[in-house]
C-alpha cells in the first residue's frame, strides 16, 4: 500500500491505521479511482498471506 501511495497522482493519503483497518483522506474528484486502486491493491495482499 505503501508504494501504491507513493506513485499513485491521485490526492489520496492514509491518515489512520488501527490494526488491519486503514483509513484514507481523498479528495472527492479522485473517490471512484482510488476505490478501485485501493481495492486491487487489499486483494493482492490477501492472496499473499500464508497460513499457519
Amino acid at each position: 500500500m505503501h508504494d501504491w501511495l507513493a506513485d499513485t497522482d491521485l490526492d489520496v493519503e492514509m491518515i489512520m491505521q488501527v490494526h488491519d483497518e486503514l483509513i484514507f483522506e481523498v479528495a472527492e474528484k479522485d473517490l471512484d479511482a482510488e476505490k478501485k486502486k485501493s481495492s486491487k491493491s487489499c486483494k493482492q495482499q490477501q492472496n499473499r498471506r500464508t497460513t499457519i
